[in-house]
């Protein structure tokens, strides 16, 4: 599968992932990570959070969902994906941005 746009982000798993089955009977996975921006004080030389930003990610591949199965609250990772705007259930034109992930990595060990 080829990636036109491409996104790596590093951050912490939200919530466990949900494996969901839709209206034509195929199976995805959901789930969310966050990302924290930080800055160095200049005054004390400490890492200071700024800012946590929440992402939600979508899984098709088999063989990831059931990697994400064993990861829980708080586990640090490291994702490739792509950028995708969904429909929102419910509405005829609006959509929402999801990372649709192509491989995942365990980033605890950074």
């Amino acid at each position: 599968m080829s990636i036109n746009n491409k996104v790596e982000l590093t951050g912490n798993i939200g919530k466990q992932g949900v494996r969901i089955i839709d209206s034509t009977s195929k199976s995805f996975a959901s789930f969310s990570m966050a990302t924290t921006e930080s800055y160095k004080d200049s005054n004390t030389g400490k890492w200071m959070a700024k800012n946590t930003i929440w992402h939600k990610l979508v899984v098709f591949n088999p063989n990831i969902i059931e990697a994400i199965k064993g990861l829980t609250s708080k586990d640090r990772i490291k994702v490739t994906s792509s950028l995708d705007y969904l429909p929102i259930e419910g509405s005829k034109y609006k959509k929402e941005a999801s990372l649709v992930v192509t491989k995942i990595e365990d980033a605890s060990l950074r």
